[in-house]
């Protein structure tokens, strides 16, 4: 063989891995615009008999709420699994804004701090009040951290509020939303089987969580389980984050548990990389270091909150932050 077909030789090798390279980027990043059919995730859950949801409502007198910007809303249905685990202080950390702390008692040695975690279908994302329009669907993987205080109090409010610490989604559109409002959505890969998910990097092989999940038991509204209060309290805090000027905002959503379905799972989940270090089982019977697991279906609603722009007071302090 000549020296010059082994050069070709080489050359068409390349050019085919770089064609190969290529294509598989680009399936990736049309993928992230358009997701096809519904997941198979808890598929038996996603036939259309959700209620209409109501208009956005005000926090209960007496209950704390953040500071007061004008709203802009969007709704949707979240149909997915929800973990309620404990994690060191140590592991929690990273997930913080700037600005953000666990509560005082998280010095003792012994203190774990309560962590939810979500992975599940979005459905119909739209803004409020444009229902005919079609709405976004996709996944998402969350780990968020209930029972925060400010470091500095915004507008009189210091807490207790949630963050959301990790955000994986397969849709490009609701990343560049929450990344507007400061939410560290990144697009990732979410694969799902009918009772199982796993998430990876866009671009890479890395594993950032996975898990499994087994319904048991009997369906009904999330009202009538009172091991479910916990995560209904920590979803009432409004949701702090760092928006992309750098100061504090804040996000209030709304859950219309009424409306919703629950039933428990068996769960065996794994953070995994950047995601953390944690696996997390919990059984039919068999108590562990997940408090509970349950699958729903619910709709919501959120107020995103821009920086306030009538307040200079709170302006300058969140600058300042």
């Amino acid at each position: 063989m000549s020296l010059q077909t082994k050069s070709r030789r080489a050359v068409h090798w390349w050019l085919s891995a770089i064609a190969g390279y290529v294509r598989l980027v680009v399936r990736r990043i049309i993928g992230t615009l358009h997701m096809g059919k519904r997941p198979a995730l808890f598929r038996d859950w996603q036939s259309d008999r959700t209620a209409p949801i109501a208009s956005v409502s005000p926090p209960p007198q007496g209950a704390p709420a953040p500071p007061r910007f004008d709203p802009v809303e969007a709704e949707g249905t979240f149909i997915g699994s929800i973990l309620l685990v404990s994690m060191p202080p140590g592991d929690i950390a990273p997930l913080l804004p700037a600005g953000v702390t666990l509560p005082p008692e998280a010095a003792q040695p012994s203190y774990r701090h309560p962590v939810n975690l979500a992975v599940g279908f979005q459905r119909d994302v739209h803004p409020d009040g444009l229902d005919l329009l079609p709405g976004s669907n996709y996944l998402e993987c969350v780990i968020g951290v209930p029972d925060l205080y400010l470091s500095r109090p915004r507008d009189g409010f210091s807490g207790p509020c949630a963050t959301l610490g990790r955000l994986g989604l397969n849709q490009l559109l609701p990343v560049i939303l929450g990344r507007v409002l400061g939410m560290p959505k990144v697009l990732a890969r979410i694969h799902t089987t009918e009772d199982s998910f796993a998430i990876k990097a866009l671009l890479s092989p890395a594993r950032l969580a996975q898990g499994r999940f087994e319904p048991f038991g009997a369906i009904h509204q999330p009202a009538e389980a009172p091991e479910f209060a916990d995560i209904v309290r920590a979803f009432t805090q409004p949701v702090v984050s760092r928006s992309i000027f750098g100061g504090l905002t804040f996000t209030k959503f709304v859950w219309y548990w009424d409306m919703g379905e629950l039933q428990k799972v068996e769960a065996d989940v794994r953070l995994e990389g950047s995601w953390g270090d944690g696996h997390f089982v919990r059984g039919a019977s068999a108590q562990s270091n997940c408090q509970g697991a349950w699958r729903v279906r619910v709709p919501w609603t959120m107020q995103a909150f821009a920086r306030p722009s009538q307040s200079s007071d709170l302006s300058r302090s969140a600058s300042a932050s």
